[in-house]
C-alpha cells in the first residue's frame, strides 16, 4: 500500500489538500469521488516498503485547548449527519497540531480497514487522553456518539479554561523569577569585580570580603556552578518523575501552606467534572471511577480513587472512602453524599465542578497576589545586600579621613 498526496474540489468548488492510503492511482480518484470531492492532482509520495516512517513527529504537544476544539468539530459533523469516516477525513486535513493531523490520519485508515472508532483511538494513547477512547467507546454503545462528543468539547473547553488561568497566574511569578537570577548573576559577575578592583590591596570589611570571594569563585568556576545546578535539577525532576517520588512530590505540593490549598481545589474541580461527564454518558460509577484513576495527574488521588474503588466493590458507598482520603473539602463529601441519596450525582458534581472552577480561580488569583510581593521583596534583599557590602568600603574610606 501507498501513500498518496492529492488535491480536490469539494462541493462548494473550494481546493482541499490531503494524504490518502491506497493500491493505486485509481482506488484514490474512487475514494475522493465517493467522498464528493473531485479530483486535481494526485501524487505518490511514499509506499509500504520504503522505510519506516514516523507515525508521531516530534513537538506539537496536544492540550485541552486542542481536544476542545477537535472534539466541538467532531460534535458539529456528526451532528450534521455527516459519516464518521467522512468527518475523520475533514479533521485529518483540518486539524493545526501537527500530532494530531498524523494521529487523525491514522486513525482514518484504520476505521476505513473495519476497526471500531474506539480500538483506533486507543491505538493513539500518546495523543488521546484514555477518557477520550473509552467515552468513545461509551457512545458507540449507546448509538449517541455525537452526544458524547459534544459532552467532551464542553468538559475540554472547561479544563482548557482552568489551564489557562493557571499559566497565566504562574507567568509573571516565572520571568520574576528570571529576572531575579539574571540580576544576582550580573551582580556577581560584572558590577562587583569591576567596582571593588579600585580597593584593590586593602583591607576590607568581612560581610564585603564574603561577597568578593563568592564572585571569584563564581567567575572562575561559572560552568561547574550551572553545570552543578543543572545535574541537581535533572535528578530531583527525575526523581519526583519516578513510581517512588511521584506520591512523595505530589504529597508535598497538597502539604504547602498556601500552593498545597490551590491545588486541592483544581484537583477537586477536575475530578468532579470528569466523573460528572463520565456518569451523564451512561457510564458506570466503578468504571468511571477506574478511568479516572488512569488519568488523574496525582498519585495521592490516584490512591485514594482506587481505596474507594475496592471498598465500594465491598458494598460501601464512594462518599465515605473519599472522605478517609482526606483529599477533597468537606463540602464535596457532603455534595456526593446527597448525590447519590437523591440519585442526581451527575447533575450535582457538575454543579460541584462549576462552584469550584470559581473557587480555583480565585485561589489561583490570591496566590499570584502573595507570590508576587515576596519575590520582589526577596529580590530586593538579595540586591540590596549586595549592594550594602559594595558601599561598606566606601563608608570606611570617608570614616577614616
Amino acid at each position: 500500500m501507498s501513500t498518496y498526496k492529492y488535491e480536490a474540489l469539494n462541493t462548494q468548488g473550494v481546493k482541499v489538500k490531503g494524504e490518502m492510503d491506497g493500491e493505486t492511482k485509481q482506488e484514490i480518484i474512487s475514494s475522493l469521488k465517493n467522498q464528493k470531492f473531485y479530483p486535481i492532482n494526485i501524487v505518490e509520495v511514499s509506499s509500504a516498503n520504503s522505510g519506516a516512517s514516523i507515525s508521531l513527529p516530534f513537538g506539537g504537544k496536544v492540550t485541552s485547548r486542542d481536544l476542545s476544539i477537535y472534539t466541538r468539530q467532531f460534535y458539529t459533523m456528526l451532528n450534521a449527519g455527516i459519516t464518521l469516516v467522512s468527518a475523520l477525513e475533514v479533521l485529518k486535513i483540518q486539524s493545526e497540531n501537527r500530532r494530531l493531523k498524523v494521529a487523525t490520519d491514522e486513525i482514518y485508515n484504520d476505521v476505513r480497514k473495519g476497526l471500531s472508532f474506539s480500538d483506533a483511538l486507543k491505538k493513539q494513547e500518546k495523543v488521546f487522553p484514555e477518557l477520550f477512547a473509552f467515552m468513545v467507546e461509551a457512545g458507540e454503545m449507546s448509538g449517541n456518539l455525537d452526544g458524547i462528543m459534544d459532552r467532551m468539547a464542553s468538559h475540554y473547553e472547561k479544563d482548557a479554561k482552568l489551564s489557562g488561568k493557571i499559566k497565566s497566574a504562574m507567568t509573571y511569578p516565572i520571568v520574576l523569577g528570571i529576572a531575579m537570577v539574571s540580576v544576582m548573576i550580573l551582580m556577581l559577575t560584572v558590577v562587583m569585580p569591576s567596582m571593588m578592583s579600585m580597593f584593590e590591596g586593602k583591607e576590607l570589611p568581612a560581610f564585603t570580603q564574603t561577597f568578593i570571594n563568592i564572585s571569584d569563585v563564581f567567575v572562575a568556576r561559572w560552568y561547574l556552578i550551572i553545570g552543578g545546578l543543572i545535574g541537581i535539577i535533572y535528578l530531583v525532576k527525575s526523581y519526583f518523575k519516578s513510581e517512588q517520588g511521584r506520591p512523595i512530590k505530589d504529597n508535598l505540593i497538597l502539604k504547602m501552606p498556601v500552593i498545597g490549598k490551590t491545588q486541592r481545589k483544581i484537583l477537586t474541580s477536575r475530578f468532579t467534572r470528569t466523573l460528572s461527564t463520565l456518569l451523564t454518558s451512561g457510564v458506570g460509577l466503578v468504571q468511571s471511577l477506574e478511568v479516572i484513576a488512569k488519568v488523574v495527574n496525582n498519585k495521592v488521588l490516584e490512591k485514594g480513587i482506587l481505596d474507594a474503588i475496592e471498598e465500594m466493590k465491598k458494598g460501601s458507598d464512594i462518599a465515605s472512602p473519599l472522605e478517609k482520603a482526606n483529599i477533597f473539602p468537606p463540602m464535596v463529601i457532603s455534595m456526593i453524599r446527597i448525590g447519590e441519596e437523591s440519585g442526581a450525582l451527575d447533575s450535582i458534581l457538575d454543579k460541584t465542578a462549576d462552584f469550584f472552577d470559581a473557587e480555583s480561580e480565585s485561589a489561583l488569583q490570591r496566590l499570584t497576589t502573595l507570590i508576587e510581593p515576596a519575590m520582589t521583596l526577596l529580590m530586593a534583599v538579595l540586591v540590596g545586600t549586595m549592594v550594602i557590602a559594595m558601599i561598606l568600603p566606601i563608608f570606611e574610606m570617608v570614616n577614616n579621613f
